[in-house]
C-alpha cells in the first residue's frame, strides 16, 4: 500500500498524513523496518524527504498493524548515480518480538552476528563480499514489544550493512511456526552474504522500489544492481508503460561481480501544484 501510494503523496497539492493499516512483518515482503532504515536515507538522493512513524507493529498472519507517513510536495526529482559499493563499514542487526520471550530475541540476533563474524562462513562469498570481521563495526538493536507496541505473536529481523560509500544493503525476515530463531537469525545473516556477493549497490528490494523514481527524475540515472528480479524486470516494463521514460540494463563486465547497469533517461515530472 504504501509502495503505491508513495509517489501520488509526495507529488501531491500539499502536505499529507496518511496511516496504514495492516501487515508491517510479512512474508515476502520488506518490513516497515525496512521503509525506515534503508528506503527512507536511500531515496534522499532523489531529494525524497518523509516521516514514517511505527505505531504498532502487526506481524503475519494477524496484521492489525498501523503506520503513519507524513510527507511535503516534491516539485521535481533529481536523478540519481549509485555506481560504486565502496567498503563495508558496519553491519546494523535489528531483532524484535511480541509474545517472545527475551531469550528468543537474542537467540536470533545474535545467532545472525555468529555467522556475519564467521571467517569460514564470510570465505564462501566470491569476492566483492568478503570483509574481515576485525574491520566491521556490529550494532544491536534487541527490542521486547509490548501490548502498546505490537499486536498478537510474532517477530523477526532486519540486518542493514552499510558501505564507505553510503550504499545500504539489508535483509530480513519473520518468526513463525516452521523455523527457530536461531535458524532464521543464521539464514537472514546467510541471505545478506549474498546480496553482498553480487557487487550490487542496492539490495533486491530497493533496485525495484527506485526505478519509478528512476523514470519520474530530471535527468540520467544510473544505478549498479546485482541479478535483477522479477520485480525489478516488472517494474521497469510498467514504468516505461505509465512514463514514457526509457531504460536500459546491461551487464557491468566488472571483473568477479554478478552485476548489471540499470540505466534510466528519466521525463523530468514536475508538480503542477506547485508554482515554477
Amino acid at each position: 500500500l504504501v509502495q503505491v501510494a508513495f509517489p501520488c503523496m509526495i507529488f501531491g497539492p500539499c502536505s499529507m498524513n496518511i496511516s496504514f493499516h495492516g501487515g508491517t512483518n510479512a512474508t515476502m515482503a520488506p518490513p516497515v523496518d525496512y521503509l525506515q532504515k534503508v528506503f527512507k536515507p536511500m531515496v534522499k538522493n532523489f531529494g525524497i524527504d518523509f516521516q514514517v512513524e511505527l505505531v504498532r507493529r502487526g506481524f503475519y498472519p494477524q496484521g492489525n498493524g498501523s503506520i503513519k507517513l507524513f510527507t511535503e510536495p516534491h516539485k521535481n526529482l533529481r536523478p540519481i548515480m549509485l555506481e560504486s559499493r565502496g567498503n563495508l563499514i558496519s553491519f546494523s542487526v535489528y531483532a524484535f518480538g511480541s509474545i517472545v520471550s527475551q531469550e528468543e530475541i537474542e537467540e536470533l540476533g545474535n545467532s545472525a552476528i555468529e555467522v556475519l563474524q564467521d571467517p569460514q562462513e564470510i570465505s564462501q562469498s566470491p569476492s566483492p563480499g568478503y570483509y574481515s570481521p576485525d574491520s566491521v563495526i556490529f550494532t544491536k538493536h534487541f527490542v521486547n514489544e509490548t501490548r502498546e507496541t505490537a499486536w498478537g505473536y510474532g517477530g523477526g529481523i532486519l540486518i542493514v550493512a552499510e558501505t564507505s560509500t553510503g550504499c545500504l544493503i539489508a535483509s530480513s525476515g519473520i518468526l513463525d511456526k516452521n523455523i527457530s530463531p536461531e535458524e532464521l537469525g543464521k539464514k537472514s545473516a546467510r541471505d545478506i552474504l549474498r546480496e553482498l556477493s553480487h557487487g550490487g549497490c542496492v539490495d533486491e528490494y530497493l533496485a525495484d522500489q527506485i526505478i519509478i523514481f528512476m523514470a519520474l527524475a530530471l535527468g540520467n540515472s544510473k544505478v549498479k544492481v546485482g541479478p535483477l528480479s522479477d520485480h525489478t524486470k516488472t517494474s521497469i516494463h510498467f514504468s516505461q508503460l505509465l512514463t514514457n521514460a526509457q531504460f536500459t540494463v546491461t551487464p557491468t563486465n566488472i571483473e568477479n561481480e554478478e552485476t548489471f547497469w540499470i540505466e534510466c533517461r528519466g521525463i523530468g515530472f514536475s508538480n503542477k501544484y506547485l508554482p515554477q
